[in-house]
């Protein structure tokens, strides 16, 4: 695909999300779930956490897609953000747990 297909075919997913089609869902899961995967389990340091902080960034864009906004920026980058979010809950959680244990 040329690079300005590619944009267009971003842009119109983009879209699609935004306006609740599960086909789109899928394709965008598809596309970037194994960054958003990459992401988590780099930073968490285990594979368990980062299938769930994965699983956590798709139902959360799914269930904030009208809170995106295709014209403010790629929808990769807010994927991105939500997962710095699910990861910094994921080292909240473990912080809360750790305490728990130790009281």
């Amino acid at each position: 695909m040329e690079p300005d297909e590619e944009a267009e075919a971003r842009r119109v997913l983009a879209e699609n999300l935004h306006s609740g089609s599960p086909d789109a869902l899928e394709e965008v899961y598809r596309r970037w779930a194994r960054l958003i995967y990459t992401i988590a389990v780099r930073s968490l340091e285990s594979a368990a956490d980062a299938e769930d902080v994965t699983q956590q960034v798709f139902v959360s864009a799914w269930s904030g897609r009208t809170g995106y906004r295709p014209d403010a920026g790629p929808l990769a980058a807010w994927l991105v953000g939500i997962t710095r979010h699910r990861i910094a809950d994921a080292f909240a959680r473990r912080q809360r747990e750790d305490r728990a244990r130790q009281a």
